[in-house]
């Protein structure tokens, strides 16, 4: 419907400005992707100083509330949440389910108003506003805006422009190359790639492996981050099998390949229930015997010990407690003397955001999930349970700079022919058949 409509119902009236609530959702992830994105890096630091030098004549007072009023223009999002749930979902418990999120999301941000968390309004905003949106786009956005980034913060920091934060792991020294930490560096990388062999369901050509080599040599000699290296092999290993039994039509038991499938739909109830049941059974028996599982003495326990501590001081809790994190990142541990950054996600959130919180991110994650269950994608789920086992070891999981993922529960996903049900995943739709059934998703509401 054109924007010219005039007269008719307020929905009428209301429905022509899809396409402008359109462009600017996607305005406005952009400026929410690289938002978060920028603040991983080392440059954010310099930016705020010049933000505040700027205005530097005027009151303190005024001149932090005109930063922090630039800076809330990436919560632009929350206009294109509203719009979906007025105008675009007509299932109605869909609309509560949508407006409900929103609630919760902005009752988080006033809860935790005191520690100037918006995490949660953030990320449900996300959820709702992406409501039929086309994925493969966010995805692109989020790819080229790391890539950009990543590089200039690259080349800033060979540059001697930034400091580069190395830590030393045995005689080894780990490079951030201008990002905070060498590890975030190395998330962004994994999620970069997850995100793009996403988008390509698995089907990209040679060139990608080479560069996911090239890489993978310099991580290792470079930044160490062995965690998101292990991510991106076992999804480049899921990507060739997943491509070689498409191609020969090769088909898994109807049996293999239901359990398969509940395995992976319920992925992160699984690792979120694994870690949170080693973190209040930790005892120095139970350390013994996993320091006996290759890399577990220097990945796992080490995580365990500090997530073990936070929950023995704060008491369970509904919406979380306030909890100061000091990590490596900028070299504040070795700075400080002290280290209690949550690393993994599930304990993190807990501590941070309490049950509810825990139960609103395993939930949501496990919809998008099922809904790639329903629709037969096993490699994309997959992906996503490569995501659950990296939240096992990093704090990624509800930052959207890194996790584009949270983007997909309500968002319009390529489908596949669901006419050989036996397969264990069958060749993806043409480009117009699948920017048809994209919009016909919209239009239907059944995204």
């Amino acid at each position: 419907m054109s924007n010219s409509v005039s007269g008719g119902s307020v929905k009428e009236q209301l429905l022509s400005y899809r396409k402008t609530m359109d462009r600017m959702y996607y305005v406005s992830t952009a400026i929410l992707l690289g938002y978060n994105i920028f603040g991983s890096s080392v440059m954010s630091h310099y930016f705020f100083e010049w933000l505040y030098g700027l205005f530097g004549n005027l009151p303190g007072d005024l001149v932090t509330l005109i930063v922090e009023t630039i800076c809330m223009v990436r919560y632009l999002i929350i206009f294109p949440a509203l719009y979906n749930i007025v105008v675009e979902v007509s299932d109605r418990r869909k609309k509560i389910l949508m407006a409900g999120l929103l609630v919760l999301g902005w009752f988080y941000s006033f809860y935790w108003r005191e520690f100037s968390s918006m995490v949660f309004f953030e990320i449900t905003a996300v959820m709702v506003a992406s409501y039929g949106k086309d994925f493969k786009k966010v995805g692109i956005q989020s790819i080229i805006i790391s890539l950009v980034i990543i590089s200039v913060s690259f080349v800033l920091s060979i540059a001697g422009i930034l400091p580069d934060f190395v830590k030393m792991r045995g005689d080894m020294a780990r490079h951030a190359f201008g990002m905070q930490y060498c590890t975030d560096l190395a998330a962004h990388w994994c999620f970069l790639l997850l995100t793009y062999m996403f988008i390509k369901d698995g089907k990209q050509g040679w060139l990608f492996y080479v560069a996911v080599g090239i890489l993978s040599v310099l991580n290792l000699l470079l930044v160490d981050g062995r965690n998101s290296l292990i991510i991106v092999l076992l999804a480049c290993i899921g990507s060739v099998v997943y491509r070689g039994f498409s191609k020969k039509e090769l088909h898994l038991p109807e049996g293999m390949r239901k359990v398969l499938s509940w395995i992976l739909a319920l992925s992160y109830v699984l690792f979120a229930g694994v870690y949170m049941a080693l973190n209040f059974a930790y005892s120095q028996k139970l350390v013994s015997v996993l320091e006996k599982i290759p890399g577990f003495a220097s990945s796992i326990v080490p995580r365990l010990a500090t997530s073990r501590r936070a929950t023995m001081v704060f008491p369970i809790s509904l919406f979380g407690s306030p909890y100061i994190q000091i990590g490596d990142g900028g070299g504040t541990a070795d700075y400080l003397g002290i280290y209690t950054f949550l690393d993994d996600s599930y304990v993190s959130v807990y501590v941070l955001y309490g049950i509810v919180g825990l139960l609103l991110m395993l939930a949501t994650s496990t919809y998008a999930q099922f809904r790639l269950k329903k629709e037969g994608q096993l490699f994309r789920m997959f992906l996503l349970a490569l995501v659950a086992m990296d939240c096992f070891v990093e704090h990624h999981w509800t930052e959207t700079g890194y996790n584009v993922f949270l983007f997909l529960p309500f968002a319009a996903i390529a489908t596949k022919s669901t006419s050989e049900k036996g397969s264990i995943g069958n060749e993806g739709d043409s480009e117009d058949s699948v920017k048809k059934k994209g919009e016909e998703s919209r239009l239907t509401n059944n995204a």
